[in-house]
């Protein structure tokens, strides 16, 4: 019995001729070709795929996409690791932030000028 996504598979068979137990033997696709993985697990374990698949989604979530679009990358536009790449866009909303404080603060002073010539 398969099941098949995309690119990723699996296909449930028996540990062994005369064993009955259920085994997750990973396919994978290539040019509209399934191929067996090296990894397969017993049943039993699944539970445990699941928790570790689902932690992984959720670190991959945190890291930036790749600019083409397919998948995650480790660093940023400027090269540098993530918490370097983190660090300079802090700084940068810092400073955007004094700066759009500074604007509004002018923005007022004329406003209150306009207000006052009238």
């Amino acid at each position: 019995m398969k099941i098949l996504g995309t690119c990723v598979g699996v296909e449930l068979v028996r540990r062994g001729n005369k064993d009955e137990h259920v085994c997750i033997q990973f396919l994978t696709e290539d040019d509209d070709t399934w191929h067996k993985s090296d990894f397969s697990i017993s049943s039993f374990w699944i539970d445990d795929l699941l928790t570790v698949i689902n932690s992984t989604k959720n670190m991959l979530d945190s890291l930036p996409d790749d600019p083409s679009g397919y998948g995650k990358v480790f660093t940023l536009w400027t090269g540098k690791p993530i918490s370097k790449e983190l660090e300079l866009r802090q700084r940068w909303d810092k400073e955007v932030s004094i700066l759009n404080l500074r604007f509004a603060k002018e923005l007022a002073k004329i406003k209150a000028k306009q207000k006052r010539e009238k």
